[in-house]
Protein backbone atom coordinates (compact mmCIF):
# COMPACT_ATOMS: atom_id res chain seq x y z
CA UNK A 1 0.00 0.00 0.00
CA UNK A 2 1.55 3.34 -1.08
CA UNK A 3 2.04 5.97 1.06
CA UNK A 4 -0.25 9.07 2.05
CA UNK A 5 1.98 12.11 0.86
CA UNK A 6 1.62 14.51 3.41
CA UNK A 7 0.10 18.31 1.65
CA UNK A 8 2.88 21.08 2.86
CA UNK A 9 1.06 23.80 1.09
CA UNK A 10 -2.61 23.83 3.01
CA UNK A 11 -3.80 25.69 5.51
CA UNK A 12 -4.30 24.28 9.20
CA UNK A 13 -4.96 25.45 12.60
CA UNK A 14 -2.79 24.81 15.47
CA UNK A 15 -3.17 21.21 16.21
CA UNK A 16 -3.14 20.28 12.18
CA UNK A 17 0.19 21.76 12.08
CA UNK A 18 1.62 19.98 14.94
CA UNK A 19 -0.15 16.37 13.48
CA UNK A 20 1.14 16.94 10.20
CA UNK A 21 4.61 17.66 11.34
CA UNK A 22 4.67 14.37 13.12
CA UNK A 23 2.76 12.66 9.96
CA UNK A 24 5.67 13.98 7.89
CA UNK A 25 8.30 12.68 10.12
CA UNK A 26 6.47 9.47 10.61
CA UNK A 27 7.02 8.46 6.73
CA UNK A 28 9.90 10.98 5.54
CA UNK A 29 12.64 10.29 8.80
CA UNK A 30 14.73 7.59 7.67
CA UNK A 31 15.13 8.69 4.76
CA UNK A 32 16.12 12.48 6.14
CA UNK A 33 18.23 11.10 9.08
CA UNK A 34 20.55 8.97 5.98
CA UNK A 35 20.63 11.88 3.76
CA UNK A 36 21.23 14.51 6.93
CA UNK A 37 24.35 11.73 7.55
CA UNK A 38 25.72 11.89 4.35
CA UNK A 39 25.98 15.76 4.00
CA UNK A 40 27.08 16.06 7.97
CA UNK A 41 28.84 13.46 9.12
CA UNK A 42 32.11 14.25 7.95
CA UNK A 43 31.29 18.15 9.78
CA UNK A 44 30.50 15.95 13.19
CA UNK A 45 33.06 14.39 13.73
CA UNK A 46 35.76 17.12 12.92
CA UNK A 47 33.25 19.32 15.36
CA UNK A 48 33.35 16.71 18.01
CA UNK A 49 37.38 16.41 17.94
CA UNK A 50 37.67 20.52 18.16
CA UNK A 51 35.39 20.76 20.89
CA UNK A 52 37.17 17.98 22.90
CA UNK A 53 40.30 19.41 22.40
CA UNK A 54 39.23 22.77 23.38
CA UNK A 55 37.53 21.33 26.62
CA UNK A 56 40.66 19.69 27.58
CA UNK A 57 42.60 22.95 27.19
CA UNK A 58 39.99 25.05 28.94
CA UNK A 59 40.42 22.39 31.66
CA UNK A 60 44.32 22.47 31.95
CA UNK A 61 44.26 26.20 32.08
CA UNK A 62 42.01 26.56 34.76
CA UNK A 63 43.09 23.77 36.82
CA UNK A 64 47.05 24.36 36.02
CA UNK A 65 47.42 28.68 36.14
CA UNK A 66 51.07 28.51 35.68
CA UNK A 67 50.70 26.96 32.39
CA UNK A 68 47.64 29.09 30.53
CA UNK A 69 50.08 31.27 28.80
CA UNK A 70 51.22 28.42 27.52
CA UNK A 71 47.94 26.82 26.40
CA UNK A 72 46.29 30.45 25.61
CA UNK A 73 46.93 30.61 21.52
CA UNK A 74 46.38 26.45 21.24
CA UNK A 75 42.74 27.29 22.94
CA UNK A 76 42.08 30.48 20.46
CA UNK A 77 43.05 28.49 17.57
CA UNK A 78 41.55 25.18 18.16
CA UNK A 79 38.51 27.76 19.30
CA UNK A 80 38.21 29.42 16.10
CA UNK A 81 38.27 25.90 14.24
CA UNK A 82 35.57 24.57 16.24
CA UNK A 83 33.33 27.51 15.58
CA UNK A 84 33.75 27.77 11.93
CA UNK A 85 33.59 24.06 11.83
CA UNK A 86 30.44 24.05 13.88
CA UNK A 87 28.71 26.95 11.85
CA UNK A 88 29.26 25.01 8.28
CA UNK A 89 28.07 22.13 9.96
CA UNK A 90 24.80 23.83 11.41
CA UNK A 91 24.84 25.32 7.24
CA UNK A 92 24.78 21.90 5.76
CA UNK A 93 21.85 20.83 8.35
CA UNK A 94 19.63 22.90 7.67
CA UNK A 95 20.36 23.29 4.36
CA UNK A 96 19.88 19.56 4.25
CA UNK A 97 16.35 20.03 6.09
CA UNK A 98 14.73 22.04 4.14
CA UNK A 99 16.53 20.53 0.62
CA UNK A 100 14.68 17.52 1.21
CA UNK A 101 11.14 19.18 2.03
CA UNK A 102 11.78 21.05 -1.04
CA UNK A 103 11.96 18.30 -3.33
CA UNK A 104 9.13 16.41 -0.87
CA UNK A 105 7.13 18.87 -2.04
CA UNK A 106 7.78 19.47 -5.18
CA UNK A 107 6.99 15.92 -5.82
CA UNK A 108 10.91 14.66 -6.70
CA UNK A 109 12.18 11.16 -7.11
CA UNK A 110 14.99 10.26 -5.63
CA UNK A 111 14.90 12.73 -2.78
CA UNK A 112 18.38 11.88 -1.68
CA UNK A 113 20.69 12.30 -4.57
CA UNK A 114 18.22 15.59 -4.97
CA UNK A 115 19.11 16.86 -1.67
CA UNK A 116 23.12 16.04 -1.86
CA UNK A 117 23.60 17.45 -5.31
CA UNK A 118 21.69 20.87 -4.11
CA UNK A 119 23.55 21.56 -0.47
CA UNK A 120 26.86 20.46 -2.48
CA UNK A 121 26.02 22.70 -5.68
CA UNK A 122 24.62 25.80 -3.61
CA UNK A 123 26.70 25.60 -0.95
CA UNK A 124 28.13 29.38 -0.70
CA UNK A 125 24.23 30.33 -1.53
CA UNK A 126 23.38 28.66 1.87
CA UNK A 127 26.21 29.96 3.95
CA UNK A 128 25.47 33.18 2.83
CA UNK A 129 21.77 32.23 3.34
CA UNK A 130 22.82 32.17 6.99
CA UNK A 131 25.13 34.97 6.94
CA UNK A 132 22.31 37.35 5.91
CA UNK A 133 20.46 35.40 9.03
CA UNK A 134 22.82 36.95 11.39
CA UNK A 135 23.27 40.36 9.85
CA UNK A 136 19.19 40.69 10.11
CA UNK A 137 19.00 39.22 13.71
CA UNK A 138 22.11 42.07 14.36
CA UNK A 139 19.80 45.07 12.90
CA UNK A 140 16.42 43.76 13.42
CA UNK A 141 17.58 43.48 17.84
CA UNK A 142 19.94 46.33 17.36
CA UNK A 143 17.36 49.10 16.51
CA UNK A 144 15.30 48.21 20.14
CA UNK A 145 18.42 47.89 21.76
CA UNK A 146 20.06 51.51 20.91
CA UNK A 147 16.26 52.93 21.54
CA UNK A 148 16.06 50.94 24.83
CA UNK A 149 19.92 52.93 25.58
CA UNK A 150 18.42 56.45 24.62
CA UNK A 151 15.29 55.87 26.65
CA UNK A 152 16.83 54.76 30.25
CA UNK A 153 19.73 57.92 29.52
CA UNK A 154 16.49 59.88 29.25
CA UNK A 155 15.06 58.16 32.48
CA UNK A 156 18.09 57.86 34.17
CA UNK A 157 16.98 59.45 37.30
CA UNK A 158 13.62 57.21 37.23
CA UNK A 159 13.99 53.41 38.65
CA UNK A 160 10.80 52.82 37.50
CA UNK A 161 11.13 54.70 34.37
CA UNK A 162 14.47 51.85 33.58
CA UNK A 163 12.19 49.00 34.61
CA UNK A 164 9.66 49.71 32.09
CA UNK A 165 12.36 50.38 29.41
CA UNK A 166 14.09 46.60 29.80
CA UNK A 167 10.23 45.43 30.12
CA UNK A 168 9.25 46.72 26.81
CA UNK A 169 12.52 45.70 25.26
CA UNK A 170 12.37 42.35 26.14
CA UNK A 171 9.04 42.24 25.17
CA UNK A 172 10.33 43.76 21.57
CA UNK A 173 13.10 41.72 21.16
CA UNK A 174 10.77 38.35 22.00
CA UNK A 175 8.35 39.53 19.12
CA UNK A 176 10.63 39.65 16.44
CA UNK A 177 12.48 36.54 17.59
CA UNK A 178 9.23 34.63 15.96
CA UNK A 179 9.35 36.36 12.33
CA UNK A 180 12.99 35.81 12.36
CA UNK A 181 12.26 32.07 12.67
CA UNK A 182 10.63 31.98 9.32
CA UNK A 183 13.70 33.52 7.71
CA UNK A 184 15.19 30.42 6.44
CA UNK A 185 12.67 29.14 4.74
CA UNK A 186 11.80 31.50 3.05
CA UNK A 187 15.00 31.69 1.66
CA UNK A 188 15.22 28.03 0.52
CA UNK A 189 11.54 27.88 -0.31
CA UNK A 190 10.98 31.32 -2.36
CA UNK A 191 14.57 31.56 -3.73
CA UNK A 192 14.43 35.46 -2.77
CA UNK A 193 17.30 37.78 -1.63
CA UNK A 194 18.05 38.52 2.31
CA UNK A 195 16.41 42.10 2.27
CA UNK A 196 13.07 40.65 0.77
CA UNK A 197 13.33 37.46 2.79
CA UNK A 198 13.31 39.50 6.14
CA UNK A 199 10.09 41.93 4.64
CA UNK A 200 8.72 38.50 3.69
CA UNK A 201 8.60 36.86 7.30
CA UNK A 202 7.44 40.13 8.72
CA UNK A 203 4.23 39.81 5.74
CA UNK A 204 3.55 36.30 6.66
CA UNK A 205 3.40 36.30 10.22
CA UNK A 206 0.91 39.27 10.42
CA UNK A 207 -2.27 38.57 12.02
CA UNK A 208 -0.76 34.87 13.07
CA UNK A 209 2.05 35.59 15.26
CA UNK A 210 0.22 33.86 18.24
CA UNK A 211 0.00 31.12 16.17
CA UNK A 212 3.09 30.72 15.04
CA UNK A 213 4.62 31.61 18.31
CA UNK A 214 2.28 28.53 19.51
CA UNK A 215 3.86 25.84 17.06
CA UNK A 216 7.10 26.55 17.67
CA UNK A 217 7.04 26.59 21.47
CA UNK A 218 5.05 23.16 21.53
CA UNK A 219 7.37 21.36 19.44
CA UNK A 220 10.45 23.39 21.08
CA UNK A 221 9.23 21.87 24.14
CA UNK A 222 8.93 18.40 22.67
CA UNK A 223 12.62 18.19 20.86
CA UNK A 224 14.19 19.68 24.45
CA UNK A 225 11.92 16.72 26.41
CA UNK A 226 13.29 14.25 23.98
CA UNK A 227 17.21 15.45 23.87
CA UNK A 228 17.33 15.28 27.95
CA UNK A 229 15.27 12.44 27.92
CA UNK A 230 18.92 10.85 26.91
CA UNK A 231 20.73 13.62 28.37
CA UNK A 232 19.62 13.66 31.67
CA UNK A 233 20.76 9.90 33.03
CA UNK A 234 24.07 10.59 32.03
CA UNK A 235 24.41 13.83 34.33
CA UNK A 236 22.83 11.82 37.20
CA UNK A 237 25.00 9.42 37.30
CA UNK A 238 28.12 12.08 36.88
CA UNK A 239 26.83 14.08 39.84
CA UNK A 240 26.25 10.98 41.97
CA UNK A 241 29.66 9.47 41.13
CA UNK A 242 31.12 12.76 42.05
CA UNK A 243 29.21 12.79 45.55
CA UNK A 244 29.87 9.48 46.97
CA UNK A 245 33.73 10.21 46.10
CA UNK A 246 33.83 13.58 48.16
CA UNK A 247 35.34 11.67 51.25
CA UNK A 248 38.45 10.51 49.73
CA UNK A 249 40.66 13.39 48.09
CA UNK A 250 42.14 11.43 45.54
CA UNK A 251 39.46 10.11 44.82
CA UNK A 252 37.92 13.16 44.13
CA UNK A 253 40.96 14.62 42.09
CA UNK A 254 40.12 11.61 39.75
CA UNK A 255 36.53 12.45 39.78
CA UNK A 256 38.08 16.24 38.92
CA UNK A 257 40.00 14.92 36.02
CA UNK A 258 37.20 12.85 34.83
CA UNK A 259 35.42 15.96 34.12
CA UNK A 260 37.14 16.46 30.85
CA UNK A 261 36.59 13.29 29.70
CA UNK A 262 32.88 13.56 30.80
CA UNK A 263 32.24 16.77 29.43
CA UNK A 264 33.79 16.01 26.02
CA UNK A 265 31.23 12.94 25.91
CA UNK A 266 28.44 14.71 27.10
CA UNK A 267 28.69 17.79 24.51
CA UNK A 268 29.45 14.68 21.78
CA UNK A 269 26.20 13.13 22.75
CA UNK A 270 24.42 16.25 22.49
CA UNK A 271 25.17 17.06 19.03
CA UNK A 272 24.51 13.45 17.97
CA UNK A 273 21.04 13.59 19.83
CA UNK A 274 20.17 16.96 18.71
CA UNK A 275 21.06 15.26 14.84
CA UNK A 276 18.16 13.33 15.25
CA UNK A 277 15.72 15.78 17.27
CA UNK A 278 16.23 18.83 15.75
CA UNK A 279 14.77 18.00 12.38
CA UNK A 280 11.48 18.36 14.22
CA UNK A 281 11.72 21.89 15.12
CA UNK A 282 12.72 22.80 10.98
CA UNK A 283 9.86 20.56 10.10
CA UNK A 284 7.62 22.78 11.98
CA UNK A 285 8.46 25.81 11.03
CA UNK A 286 8.69 24.52 7.38
CA UNK A 287 4.62 23.37 7.70
CA UNK A 288 3.82 26.44 9.60
CA UNK A 289 5.56 28.94 7.02
CA UNK A 290 3.52 26.96 4.36
CA UNK A 291 0.56 27.12 6.78
CA UNK A 292 0.80 31.42 6.40
CA UNK A 293 1.47 31.33 2.90
CA UNK A 294 -1.52 29.52 1.77
CA UNK A 295 -3.84 31.67 4.54
CA UNK A 296 -2.15 34.70 2.41
CA UNK A 297 -1.83 33.88 -1.24
CA UNK A 298 -3.41 30.27 -1.26
CA UNK A 299 -0.53 29.18 -3.73
CA UNK A 300 -1.66 25.36 -2.58
CA UNK A 301 -5.16 25.52 -4.02
CA UNK A 302 -5.00 27.39 -6.90
CA UNK A 303 -1.95 25.08 -8.01
CA UNK A 304 -4.64 22.20 -6.99
CA UNK A 305 -7.53 23.91 -8.81
CA UNK A 306 -5.35 24.15 -12.39
CA UNK A 307 -4.17 20.67 -11.67
CA UNK A 308 -8.15 20.00 -11.92
CA UNK A 309 -8.58 22.42 -14.48
CA UNK A 310 -5.62 20.57 -16.97
CA UNK A 311 -7.01 16.86 -16.13
CA UNK A 312 -10.38 17.40 -16.83
CA UNK A 313 -9.37 18.48 -20.11
CA UNK A 314 -7.11 15.98 -20.85
CA UNK A 315 -10.04 13.49 -20.16
CA UNK A 316 -12.42 15.55 -22.50
CA UNK A 317 -9.67 15.80 -25.21
CA UNK A 318 -9.04 11.55 -24.54
CA UNK A 319 -12.71 10.92 -24.82
CA UNK A 320 -13.33 12.93 -28.07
Amino acid sequence: MAEKKVEFRQIRDFGQVIGSTFEFLKGQYKPLIAAIFKNTLLLLCLTMVALGALIYLIYTISSFPGTSEEYIIPAFAIGTVAFVVLMVFGVQYNSTVFEFIKAYVEGEEEIGNKVSEAVKSNFWRNLGTHVGLVLVAIVVFLIPYFIMLGLIFAASNSPVAIFLTAIIFIGIIFYLMVPISLYLPVRYFEDVDIATAAKRCFYLIREKWWLTFGVIFVIQIIQSGITYIFILPIYVVFIASTFLNFDNPENLEAASESMVIFMVVIYSLMLIIMLFTYVLIQTGVAMQYFNLKEHKESTGLLGRIENMGSTTQEEDEETY
